[in-house]
């Protein structure tokens, strides 16, 4: 969906399966894209706009696990999502309201929330992470991973369960953590327990 001066708001009501879907164009898209049907996609692309799944709608299922790349906009997942992985570039927002699960890297340098979720490699924010509720990571955790930046701010309410932590920037703990391995502390940490 490109080429669109302008607001404008799609609804995709079929079952998207295999390929790359790519939503917008680098700074000219502003519209709405909803996704409705139960989805395979190999590929998501957001250039901008905002992508949102409704009812039971999904971009991806345990046996497609979608690669999200975000330059811009906003991608808001409704249900329960099994990813490859994700890239979340500065001025992008990435939501999940449900369950997520990762297998690859999470990249993050824009916007990104989670509800609750388990990963399988590593974590590197550079931008803003919240955790709202409890997640799993069976890596490690790289909170700012830009040296002597201290931009990168995690909000940490849900507990975390992962290997090792390093903390370069901001990290607000609300809640739990337990490590397998480590943790390395050398930006801000505030402890609100």
């Amino acid at each position: 969906l490109t080429n669109n001066v302008g607001s404008s708001s799609a609804i995709l009501s079929g079952n998207w399966i295999g390929n790359e879907l790519l939503v917008g164009e680098a700074d000219s898209y502003d519209g709405n894209l909803i996704l409705t049907g139960t989805n395979k996609l190999n590929k998501l692309t957001i250039l901008d706009g905002t992508t949102t799944t409704t009812g039971t709608g999904k971009i991806s299922d345990s046996t497609s696990k979608t690669i999200v790349k975000m330059y811009a906009g906003k991608l808001i997942l409704s249900n329960a999502e099994t990813l490859d992985s994700i890239s979340v570039n500065q001025g992008a927002l990435f939501v999940s309201n449900n369950a997520l699960s990762v297998d690859n890297t999470i990249s993050n340098d824009g916007q990104l929330i989670v509800n609750t979720g388990t990963f399988e490699d590593d974590i590197i924010n550079n931008g803003q992470f919240a955790n709202g509720g409890n997640i799993v990571v069976n890596a490690d955790i790289i909170n700012d991973s830009i040296v002597d930046s201290t931009t990168a701010l995690w909000n940490q309410i849900g507990t975390i369960s992962a290997d090792n932590i390093t903390n370069n920037g901001t990290w607000q703990q609300q809640n739990n953590i337990t490590l397998t391995s480590g943790l390395t502390n050398d930006g801000i940490w505030y402890s609100g327990q």
